[in-house]
């Protein structure tokens, strides 16, 4: 489980121009701050080799639990959604795309965020789920978290498997990914290592 400094830090790192009340809400809802987890629409925990199942399109995957039907769907590797700051990334990018939906449903703010929130992880417009009501309430009851403190261990730390990260996106291609044709994504690949 990463603390709430730790998943600041995170943030800060990976998911640049994110609103931080979202995403720690996305987080929060979704895997309570534990990086590794695996889950099936139930909520119970499921097992890394669950993902090579034909019914790995129902899990949720990482710190925002990416639904791996939108991995599969964007031709997006589950390893690349299994490193915490690329899980960050890309579920911010999914949920941006959901909220941009969402906004031209519900014109209220914070309906629009928990529209949002189940159409990110239901694929439904559906405007409260119990998914969707927990992260919305933890986005509004939100208070900040400052990230740690440049030059202390948790920050050099965050840093270094950062830049591990970075390698992995290097590494890994996927040109027939949509989220690797994305301008967000884009945007924040070039952010990122430059």
């Amino acid at each position: 489980m990463l603390s709430p400094i730790a998943l600041a830090t995170w943030i800060a790192f990976c998911m640049p121009g994110a609103d931080s009340a979202i995403a720690f809400a996305m987080v929060m809802a979704g895997s309570g701050g534990n990086p590794d987890l695996i889950t099936d629409a139930q909520g119970q925990t499921r097992k890394m080799q669950d993902l090579k199942n034909p019914n790995a399109e129902e899990l949720y995957v990482g710190l925002t639990q990416i639904p791996a039907r939108q991995l599969k769907a964007r031709g997006i590797p589950v390893e690349l959604a299994l490193h915490r700051c690329t899980n960050l990334a890309i579920g911010w990018h999914l949920w941006s795309e959901a909220h941009a939906t969402a906004k031209v449903q519900q014109p209220t703010q914070w309906k629009a965020v928990s529209l949002a929130f189940s159409i990110y992880r239901e694929n439904r417009a559906v405007l409260e789920t119990p998914y969707s009501k927990k992260a919305t309430d933890l986005a509004i009851s939100h208070q900040p978290i400052a990230a740690a403190p440049h030059g202390s261990r948790l920050y050099n730390e965050v840093a270094a498997d950062w830049a591990n990260g970075q390698r992995l996106l290097l590494r890994l291609e996927y040109p027939e990914s949509q989220l690797g044709r994305s301008q967000i994504m884009g945007h924040w690949i070039r952010a990122t290592t430059e």
